[in-house]
């Protein structure tokens, strides 16, 4: 990811499904983390019941 001038690398730990109300995938990490969050399935329309988690840790910084 690129954000002012500068390069971040981050490495993929886990992915997983969760139920759309799930609060745990938003808390405080010790490191630094990224977390991408989207609705799942990818097809449904409305509303969708479950989020698709993608969860990355800082490899480096550019």
């Amino acid at each position: 990811m690129e954000y002012e001038n500068k390069t971040y690398t981050y490495k993929i730990n886990k992915h997983w499904i969760t139920d759309s109300e799930d609060r745990t995938v938003i808390v405080e990490k010790s490191e630094p983390t990224l977390t991408l969050t989207t609705c799942y399935p990818f097809d449904y329309i409305g509303d969708a019941p479950d989020r698709y988690i993608i969860e990355s840790s800082l490899l480096s910084i550019r």
